[in-house]
């Protein structure tokens, strides 16, 4: 058995090759990479028999720098795990839309040469579901939701290539709709700061600059804190991979992978400022158009992406009972990890530069009555 992995130095990517390496079998490992990651990746399985790295770049057409090996591959990989992608909430729609959803196609156009693929394997995500309120099981997609940001814009089209090509191929297809993705449950251990991580750097600088004089005893904040927040460790989400790599289904399958006993949004912020030894509550703001620009300047001044406001406001309902059916995986609950990811974000995070605005820490540190974020300021 052959297989091909896209997106191997994202996060997600290490983690699956690491936990794949440590599998005895005889399974070849392609990897798709290109620039500095070719030569970091070469180095670090140098001595690895079973992993070979193959320069290339999913907006080439072609795919594969040396057209040998398009043709070498086509007749060797059984599988194919595209977890490549762009996330980056800040990129033009253009830019997007290139590598996540022209991307793919290329990867397919390869895959529809494939003599003996077996199994394509394609990492989604949640996002894909746009503002669709209401329950959004693992067999829905097209429900006609709109989307207010081009990531997700891009991953819903990048899924449709794929519906489309499995339509076409017959040839066994599984979806995983991941949810944010954040630290491992054991080590707490995380790649960069996005994500929940926004919130977290944003509180650690609160708490940092302004926590010893730090009293106000609730923050009203732009986001709807009762809906569920959709998280899945990378370990759960690798051993998810795992899963499907070894599986014998067939056809067209789909699962959204998140954690058990999932906290809401308040929930996990309230958590946090506990972790920080404080009892601030989170009162939840309604979402008002003719002030989010205003909100969105505001979330600016916090250190957080403007984009991240339509992540704020979650609508749709994530079920995950296809995934609890179908995959026979670990999978730890919001409680068993919370504090070691607490632990880890505070330890990384606390020695980064400053991302809050000076202004607010200084606004903050005075502040022991109720403080209210809103229309672009910050207000007791």
């Amino acid at each position: 058995m052959s297989i091909l992995i896209t997106g191997a130095s994202g996060f997600l990517g290490e983690k699956f090759l690491e936990d794949l390496c440590e599998k005895k079998d005889d399974t070849k490992i392609y990897l798709l990479l290109r620039g500095d990651n070719l030569e970091k990746f070469s180095q670090k399985y140098a001595k690895n028999n079973r992993v070979f790295c193959v320069e290339g770049d999913l907006t080439n057409p072609d795919v594969f720098e040396d057209q040998n090996e398009f043709k070498h591959l086509s007749l060797e990989i059984t599988q194919i795990f595209h977890l490549a992608a762009l996330y980056d909430l800040e990129a033009p729609k253009e830019q997007l839309v290139k590598v996540n959803v022209i991307g793919t196609q290329n990867l397919l156009f390869f895959a529809g040469y494939c003599k003996n693929l077996k199994k394509f394997n394609y990492a989604s995500s949640i996002a894909v579901a746009g503002d669709f309120k209401g329950p959004f099981s693992e067999d829905d997609f097209d429900l006609n939701q709109s989307f207010n940001d081009p990531y997700a814009y891009s991953k819903f089209k990048a899924e449709e290539v794929v519906r489309n090509w499995f339509s076409k191929s017959q040839v066994c297809t599984q979806i995983l709709r991941f949810g944010i993705i954040i630290g491992d449950s054991k080590s707490g251990e995380f790649k960069k700061k996005d994500g929940i991580y926004y919130f977290l750097k944003a509180l650690i600088d609160i708490n940092r600059y302004a926590g010893a004089t730090f009293k106000a005893p609730y923050l009203g904040f732009p986001y709807d804190g009762d809906q569920e927040l959709p998280l899945v460790t990378v370990d759960t989400a690798s051993r998810a991979l795992l899963d499907v790599y070894k599986n014998k289904k067939g056809g067209l399958r789909s699962y959204h992978i998140l954690n058990r006993d999932l906290p809401t949004l308040r929930d996990f912020l309230e958590d946090f400022v506990k972790h920080l030894g404080y009892q601030t509550q989170f009162m939840s703001l309604p979402r008002i158009s003719l002030f989010e620009p205003l909100i969105k300047n505001g979330l600016y001044q916090l250190g957080l992406p403007q984009e991240l406001i339509d992540y704020m406001y979650i609508k749709p309902q994530f079920t995950r009972i296809k995934m609890d059916q179908d995959l026979k995986i670990t999978n730890p609950s919001y409680n068993d990890f919370k504090e070691v990811i607490f632990d880890r974000a505070v330890a990384d995070l606390s020695h980064t530069p400053l991302s809050v605005y000076p202004q607010v820490i200084q606004f903050l540190s005075r502040c022991e009555k109720a403080v209210v974020f809103v229309k672009g300021r910050i207000k007791a």
